[in-house]
């Protein structure tokens, strides 16, 4: 289905049994998937530099107006057109999270954990 996402739109779409997706008109690569629990999920699909298609999740219609939704999926269609795979760069910014969080705990466990299992030993 395609259609303008706008907040009657989407106040106006019903669930059916199966999903399905409304695909914006003025923006392209900007979409909404419905499920059959009435759960609806902003997207912004696009090709990354291998040709292969790929979307990134911008977020439920609960949290996003459809105009905020509009604006992310902007930005994104930006950063895609001047070369970049949004996708892959989310996947480096949670490994990155990872592991400053794995050396977070590291220190803890070395600076603090470590000495207090020493002294708590000692009786």
């Amino acid at each position: 289905m395609k259609a303008k996402l706008s907040a009657r739109t989407i106040q106006d779409i019903q669930p059916t049994g199966k999903p399905f997706e409304v695909v914006d008109i003025e923006l392209k690569g900007f979409l909404l998937r419905v499920q059959p629990s009435g759960a609806m999920t902003y997207y912004f699909s696009y090709r990354n530099g291998q040709g292969k298609r790929t979307r990134y999740r911008i977020g439920n219609s609960e949290s996003l107006s459809p105009a905020q939704a509009r604006d992310q999926a902007i930005l994104l269609s930006a950063r895609v057109v001047v070369g970049e795979d949004i996708q892959e760069a989310k996947k480096r910014e949670r490994q990155a999270a990872k592991l400053a969080m794995s050396q977070t705990l590291d220190g803890f466990l070395i600076h603090n954990y470590e000495p207090w299992v020493l002294i708590c030993t000692q009786y």
